[in-house]
């Protein structure tokens, strides 16, 4: 039988650094996903917060309750990026 030519450990290492490198790579695809997902759910809020601040934009809120309301809406429109 003929020996091999590069050492066993050689081997091993590059078996090695192929299994690092696909775990790595899945990590990135997975959190990729998952931000897609977030972002996709969180835009399916939308048409709900632009008609409520709408609603509170068109006319202004006489209480300090509607007041901070339509403050708290118009800022999670901003932040949905609606």
């Amino acid at each position: 039988m003929k020996r091999p030519t590069q050492p066993v450990w050689y081997s091993l290492l590059a078996v090695l650094v192929t299994a690092v490198l696909v775990a790595a790579a899945s990590i990135v695809v997975a959190v990729q996903l998952a931000e897609q997902n977030a972002r996709e759910a969180e835009h399916k809020w939308c048409a709900i917060v632009v008609t409520l601040d709408d609603a509170y934009s068109s006319r202004p809120a006489s209480t300090p309750l509607g007041r901070d309301i339509a403050a708290k809406m118009a800022q999670l429109r901003k932040d949905l990026g609606c």
